[in-house]
């Protein structure tokens, strides 16, 4: 990433009630292969907290609504890698 450059991803957010961590999933492909997909659960404050302490700066989290009542809530981090 460019200095300067913006870094914007978007994750669902962690459900309420869930626990917060990483886990291992495989992920069957068109040829029937498994590959392995790590998840990460995180809450808004816990992604923003990590951006930060890897040198980010104007860090942003914005909650997305879900359309339906059963689905998840997204969260669309921002955040820019400083100049120089």
């Amino acid at each position: 990433m460019r200095p300067g450059g913006r870094l914007v991803f978007s994750v669902g957010r962690v459900r309420a009630g869930k626990l917060q961590g990483t886990w291992v999933d495989n992920l069957t492909l068109a040829d029937c292969a498994r590959l392995p997909v790590v998840h990460y659960s995180r809450d808004g404050t816990a992604w923003t907290n990590l951006l930060i302490r890897h040198g980010f700066t104007g860090v942003g989290c914005v909650e997305v609504p879900a359309r339906r009542a059963e689905a998840n809530l997204t969260l669309v981090l921002t955040a820019t890698r400083p100049r120089g």
